[in-house]
């Protein structure tokens, strides 16, 4: 199966060993010294277990496919030196304690300088870890919600805008494969997010010749019955739905819902998880 582009921990993991080494880094000679590699440790933030382990082990794999990669060309080279890439992940089990308690793990016991992740709103538990100690952070899959990103985070860098950049490419995908849908409803996980994605998924889709109808239809993210949403779109006159930030199951499970009840509209979901 071809493995898929822009995936959170395989960029996040890339980028921590760039933010690491642009500052330092000469061109590399052939008369470079060939020193004995050293070992550049980059913590993990993922959820191994719990409801989103479904996104995040997959997206832990490919950074353990981003490491290799990495350390069969040699590593990195800082001033000359060679460094390889060691990950050290630690499960932020689903939950935000988890989050926090594996942020601790990393900076206190692991005593790491760099770390990837949390994805989604899961970031802005990692901060008052984080930061207070000057760790470099890269997350991707933003869900904008407060505390994620902003003045009061000057170590943590935005490397993949997730939620905006999935709704423009999937708003473009529904333009050509369904050019007769002219207004939708939207869908999202109701994690907090939803008021600061809303007025982006509107723009974005007006901009496109496409009407939101009335507001964001939301749902807990640990949901599993998705009938009650897709019977609040069988009887929606919008043209189509448009997923926002969501698990592939959350959306699979909803566009089952619509056709068991005889719906046949369109479902648009973009997701890295897929």
């Amino acid at each position: 199966m071809e493995r898929r582009k822009g995936s959170f921990l395989l960029i996040a993991a890339l980028l921590v060993s760039a933010l690491l080494v642009l500052p330092l880094m000469t061109p590399c000679h052939s008369q470079a010294a060939a020193a004995d590699a050293k070992t550049l440790r980059i913590g993990v933030l993922v959820c191994l277990t719990g409801w989103f382990s479904t996104f995040d082990t997959l997206e832990w794999e490919e950074a353990q496919l981003a490491r290799d990669m990495l350390n069969e060309r040699g590593g990195i080279t800082v001033k000359g030196q060679k460094y390889k890439i060691e990950l050290i992940a630690e499960d932020c089990k689903s939950t935000v304690d988890g989050v926090v308690a594996a942020a601790n793990k990393l900076v206190y016991d692991h005593k790491v300088k760099f770390i990837a992740g949390p994805a989604a709103f899961f970031s802005a538990a990692a901060k008052e870890v984080c930061e207070p100690e000057k760790i470099l952070r890269a997350i991707a899959f933003a869900t904008n919600t407060p505390g994620s990103l902003g003045k009061d985070t000057p170590y943590t860098f935005l490397c993949h805008n997730a939620s905006v950049e999935h709704a423009i490419v999937g708003i473009t995908a529904m333009k050509k494969v369904f050019p007769k849908v002219k207004t939708v409803d939207v869908i999202n996980a109701d994690d907090g997010a939803i008021p600061y994605l809303e007025p982006i998924f509107k723009k974005l889709l007006e901009e496109n010749g496409v009407t939101m109808v009335g507001k964001v239809i939301g749902y807990p993210n640990e949901m599993v019955d998705f009938s009650p949403v897709a019977a609040k779109l069988s009887v929606s006159k919008a043209d189509g739905a448009f997923f926002g930030n969501g698990l592939p199951e959350h959306a699979a499970k909803t566009l089952k819902g619509l056709r068991e009840l005889g719906s046949k509209k369109p479902l648009i979901f973009m997701s890295s998880g897929l």
